[in-house]
């Protein structure tokens, strides 16, 4: 699907050097996010201050900023085209710790930095909070003492700007401007059920308020509004603290999709499973559908109906023709 696939483009940036933070508090209650996100492996974002590449038989490990760990033997993080060097500002992420890697790899730092939001301490005039966010898989930003980022909603994205604190530990500036980055691409896809421009719009069994103001997304390649009741559409869009929309757009629900399996819960005759693509992109299997040959750690295809409420599921498995997330 073109707009999944467009969140794959990794946007670079230089990033500045903040001082340290203050000691970080306990993390405050909050609700849980979603159980399929939380299953993402750990990411570690800052300076590399050292680097032992692991072989075929034997772990390796990495210092990046305060923090080392163990790099899982017979990975490759260099694979996704960014080549682990001391010094350099990165983000690795899967393979780390001992944790299961069918999906890892190292990047720059990203800015703006994104991601669905697993865990949220927020800052105080005088303490420190942090962030998880979902990003390639879930890292965890420190939020200097003063750094407001409001209260965002758990397992929403949110983008950030992160600079690296002179211990070389990734930490948040604070909210990125607002950009067509902060869409969540295939936030849920479904048969329309109603829609009034500008006011709210209902897909399957959800619905989101439109803020006040805030008009169908036509910039740059995107065309005009053809969201149409009954049909069965993808929307992308930004929400705000309180769960509002405030940018969207929308497109035709695709016959079907692919991906690299992260998760895969089979579904029986009775329930519904779960199949999450790189472990961002959490798809209901149909009660009763058997998904032949599918494997975690490896791609797989699928064809996309849907269910009563009209939801979009998964209803089959076939062979792959082309290019997935």
């Amino acid at each position: 699907m073109r707009a999944i696939l467009a969140c794959f483009a990794v946007l670079l940036g230089a990033c500045g050097s903040v001082a340290a933070p203050a000691a970080a508090s306990p993390p405050a209650p909050t609700p849980t996010a979603p159980a399929a996100l939380l299953a993402a492996p750990l990411e570690a974002c800052g300076t590399v201050k050292a680097w032992t590449a692991p072989t075929a038989a034997q772990a390796g490990s990495i210092t990046i900023g305060s923090m080392t760990h163990r790099v899982n033997a017979g990975t490759n993080h260099g694979a996704t085209g960014f080549v682990v060097n001391v010094g350099t500002d990165m983000c690795v992420f899967g393979g780390l710790d001992g944790q299961p890697a069918p999906y890892l790899g190292a990047t720059v730092i990203d800015s703006p930095f994104c991601g669905a939001v697993l865990a949220f301490t927020p800052a105080t005039a005088d303490v420190a909070g942090s962030v998880t966010l979902l990003h390639f898989a879930a890292v965890t930003l420190s939020l200097p003492a003063g750094v407001d980022l409001g209260a965002p909603r758990l397992g929403v994205k949110r983008c950030v700007t992160v600079a690296t604190t002179t211990a070389g530990d990734a930490a948040i500036r604070g909210r990125a401007a607002a950009s067509i980055g902060d869409m969540e691409l295939g936030l849920w896809c479904g048969a329309v059920k109603n829609y009034a421009t500008g006011s709210a719009i209902a897909i399957g069994s959800k619905r989101w308020e439109i803020a006040g103001g805030t008009a169908y997304d036509t910039v740059g390649p995107n065309g005009p509004d053809r969201t149409t009741a009954g049909k069965a559409m993808c929307l992308a869009a930004a929400l705000d603290d309180q769960g509002r929309i405030t940018r969207y757009l929308t497109s035709e629900m695709p016959p079907g999709e692919g991906g690299l399996v992260t998760t895969y819960v089979p579904s029986t005759a009775a329930t519904t499973g779960t199949l999450v693509f790189s472990y961002k992109y959490v798809r209901t299997v149909a009660a009763g559908t058997t998904l032949q040959g599918l494997e975690v750690g490896k791609y797989a295809c699928v064809t996309l109906g849907l269910d009563a409420a009209g939801d979009r599921v998964v209803t089959g498995s076939v062979a792959c023709g082309g290019v997935g997330f």
